[in-house]
């Protein structure tokens, strides 16, 4: 289980004259890690992404929503007994639902996109980790003047069998 806080100007662009950027979001999903040998394995993770908007320097009070699913490689190495590293590289499809504000509409679209990260975890029970993480992101974009690229920082709750 994770959760991420999107730093601002994740989605960003113009459409006609209204410069539109994210002013800050949340993450929230679960992934799923198996490991092949020690250190080397396989990620799976699914999400939603709630992004705050300001148009023209108004805040929007409907937020723009994005969901994720994607997969790819993962790596962890131990630091100490209780500490480890690890990092991804995720790629995967996301889609956008309609969103309609005041000032303007965001058709519902979708698309391909990745992300990677890395994180530190602490083993706090057998089986059991807490982990401070970052990512960085890059998603299809909801219209063509907006992208969808940015950073995020979070915690994440992990156990395993």
């Amino acid at each position: 289980v994770y959760m991420h806080y999107v730093l601002p100007h994740a989605l960003s662009g113009e459409m006609g004259n209204l410069h539109i950027h994210s002013n800050f979001g949340y993450s929230a999903g679960l992934e799923a890690n198996h490991f092949f040998t020690d250190h080397i394995g396989i990620a799976g993770r699914m999400g939603i992404t709630s992004s705050q908007m300001e148009i023209d320097g108004e805040t929007i009070a409907r937020p723009l929503d994005h969901v994720t699913l994607g997969i790819g490689p993962t790596v962890s190495w131990p630091l100490c007994p209780r500490l480890t590293m690890g990092a991804h590289m995720l790629g995967g499809y996301g889609f956008y639902p309609q969103t309609e504000w005041a000032t303007m509409k965001i058709e519902g679209s979708q698309g391909w996109g990745y992300e990677g990260g890395i994180s530190l975890a602490y083993i706090t029970h057998q089986n059991v980790s807490l982990a401070l993480s970052a990512d960085y992101r890059a998603w299809s974009n909801p219209t063509q003047s907006i992208e969808n690229k940015g950073f995020s920082i979070g915690l994440s709750a992990g156990w395993g069998w």
